[in-house]
């Protein structure tokens, strides 16, 4: 598996694709380019008719439950405090189903009704005044507190979820999930880990921010209410009037799941296509500069549109399929109040009865409203069951493919640890496609002090020895070895989130234990920032301005920023990939020499023949896999004529 998610990511780095060349198949197979054979997740299901129907309802309690056991171990206090607030739910629906036999008894107490002779006792109004009072009170309190214990859970769930997701995407040793996990058919998993999750749980435990009716307190609820009404229903109007207003109410629900069916794969389809138009916005404001150079407005305008009206077409769906639903609904609703009605007109029908009695028929129809408002309230969560079923659904998969990708066998070259050198014994490398070797038997040792330059022509793959080296790649064979501590500089320069000063200081962001240690550090970076030439954004902004660097800094104070970080933390080696590429001459020369003096031994890409000076020996790549490593004195006219292309 690691092997051919490498592939992948060698062709999507070439060929600057984004995932659409990754797209599912029925069965929930993963086809992928050109790669041969199925790539099962472990998001899948078991096969067969169960799935099917699963899928379609786009509601798995198992997936529901595989967040939960995400979140939480079996046992766990959670497990306890959920089970704890759905009996308190419970017994709060027994006590609110016990409040009009109070308001009878008071009503009975305050007209001297026929159980009293009709005499009134005050004292008895007193005692059940003061235990309906009671009944009152503990309803609210048991109420008030289930509910804002299911809240306050599903903040937990919600936290522990989420660091659940952050720990698989970016902690999971070598697998560089975060990295991989975009190339598969797993849109925007920003959104999944970062909305989806505080969208789920705020609907599964209530929220208020924005207000949301707990689900799993309404579903008790209706549960707790149809039994309830059940027991009534068959006391007072027979078993077999209760029966016939079961079927109906049964029918009628199963009607209801059949119209919510498609609701929870359009809810899905939803959130990828808001997700889209929300990237579209935030890449247009990223690359604000380069479509004002190349008046795009009306490109971009065009592909805005495009993402909004394929928004817009699915949401009108959407809303056309809730409208199904509540119209079936409300339909259903208003039928089972007729059921009363039927019986009673059969029963006279069929000579079994002649006549109803007012007090008689008035109590059958109470009862079997009662009974159908209890069993309608069950679909009257669906659409929320369906909202839920979809993100449980985008949750899982996201869960289950880094979980795939982290668990994935080793890669067949994986480095090694090497005290003082850096390089690869036999390393071969290959295009994606595997048409062409990058490199054969390719050995390389870069030992302290002996800087070495790869050139050669575009394309022959030495950006891609760099990955490799850097473990972001798989190799076909060989060994590659790496010493701790290891720094890459890109070509684009990342600039992380946070002041000027932990531009310089990422990775390593946490403060120093006394001030004497932070005043050193500051004064170090200030140092630092003016040997790179970085002294203006210094002076304006400070070490402790904030600002979206990437959108201040021009290119090449970027690069010079990472420079300053190369230098700030003064690694024995480094791997750099045209890293000077927006810096003129001068500075260029000026950066090259500090890295220098800080005797940090380079292996870098450079198509500068400037840059020739600071290294010590140069690997030429060609296009047939060979390569060529010579001293840098050596053959400088075959060096010059190349160009350094």
């Amino acid at each position: 598996m690691a092997a051919r998610l490498d592939e992948v990511i060698r062709q999507v780095e070439l060929t600057q694709i984004r995932s659409t060349s990754v797209r599912v198949k029925d069965g929930d197979e993963l086809e992928i380019g050109h790669v041969d054979g199925p790539f099962t997740t472990a998001a899948a299901a078991a096969p067969g008719r169960r799935k099917r129907i699963a899928r379609a309802l786009g509601w798995r309690l198992s997936d529901t439950y595989r967040l939960w056991r995400v979140a939480h171990a079996p046992g766990s206090r959670e497990d306890g405090t959920l089970f704890g607030v759905v009996v308190a739910h419970i017994a709060a629906q027994v006590l609110l189903l016990s409040l009009p036999v109070y308001a009878g008894k008071l009503v009975s107490d305050l007209t001297g009704g026929e159980t009293h002779g009709g005499e009134v006792d005050g004292g008895r109004i007193r005692q059940n005044l003061i235990e309906a009072i009671g009944v009152i009170a503990l309803y609210i309190l048991l109420s008030c507190s289930a509910s804002l214990v299911l809240m306050l859970l599903g903040i937990r769930w919600r936290a522990a979820l989420t660091r659940e997701l952050h720990r698989a995407y970016l902690l999971g040793g070598r697998s560089l999930a975060f990295y991989k996990v975009q190339l598969f058919a797993c849109d925007n998993p920003d959104q999944r880990i970062a909305s989806d999750s505080a969208t789920f749980t705020r609907i599964c435990c209530g929220g208020v921010t924005p207000p949301y009716p707990s689900l799993i307190t309404d579903v008790v609820q209706a549960l707790s209410l149809a039994v309830a009404a059940t027991v009534v229903s068959v006391s007072r109007a027979g078993w077999r009037i209760t029966l016939i207003s079961y079927a109906y109410n049964v029918l009628t629900i199963g009607v209801n799941v059949l119209i919510s069916l498609p609701i929870a794969s359009s809810t899905v389809a939803q959130e990828a296509r808001e997700a889209d138009l929300r990237h579209a916005h935030v890449r247009l404001q990223m690359c604000a500069e380069s479509v004002a150079f190349h008046a795009a407005q009306s490109a971009e305008h065009a592909l805005l549109e495009e993402r909004l009206g394929t928004t817009l077409v699915n949401q009108r769906k959407l809303t056309l399929e809730y409208f199904r639903l509540r119209l079936s609904l409300e339909v259903t609703g208003v039928g089972g109040s007729l059921v009363g009605l039927f019986f009673a007109a059969i029963s006279i029908w069929s000579g079994e009865r002649k006549v109803f009695a007012v007090a008689e028929l008035s109590q059958i129809l109470g009862t079997l409203d009662m009974l159908t408002s209890a069993l309608q309230a069950l679909p009257g969560v669906l659409p929320r069951v369906t909202t839920v079923g979809g993100l449980s659904k985008r949750l899982t998969e996201l869960h289950a493919l880094l979980a795939d990708i982290n668990d994935a066998p080793p890669p067949p070259v994986r480095p090694t640890h090497s005290a003082d050198s850096l390089g690869c014994a036999g390393l071969a490398f290959s295009t994606p496609d595997g048409q062409r070797a990058l490199a054969r038997s390719l050995t390389l040792t870069v030992q302290t002090g002996g800087s070495v330059l790869v050139v050669g022509e575009s394309g022959v793959g030495k950006s891609s020895l760099l990955r490799c080296l850097a473990g972001l790649w798989d190799a076909d064979e060989g060994e590659i070895f790496t010493p701790a501590g290891l720094v890459f500089l890109p070509q684009k320069p990342f600039m992380c989130v946070g002041s000027l000063r932990a531009q310089v200081c990422y990775p390593r962001l946490g403060e120093p234990r006394d001030e004497a240690s932070t005043q050193a550090r500051d004064a170090r970076v200030r140092d630092i920032l003016e040997r790179v030439h970085l002294g203006q954004p210094l002076c304006q902004f400070g070490l402790d301005g904030v600002e979206a660097w990437e959108d201040v800094l021009s290119l090449g104070e970027q690069q010079r920023v990472c420079f300053a970080r190369l230098l700030f933390h003064r690694p024995r080696f480094a791997i750099m990939d045209e890293s000077t590429s927006a810096l003129d001459l001068d500075l260029e020369e000026s950066c090259m020499r500090l890295v220098v003096e800080a005797r940090i031994t380079m292996l870098a890409v450079a198509h500068r023949p400037s840059v020739r000076k600071h290294f010590q020996h140069v690997l030429r790549m060609r296009r047939d896999g060979q390569h060529e490593l010579v001293p840098v004195e050596q053959r400088e006219s075959d060096v010059q004529v190349e160009r350094f292309t």
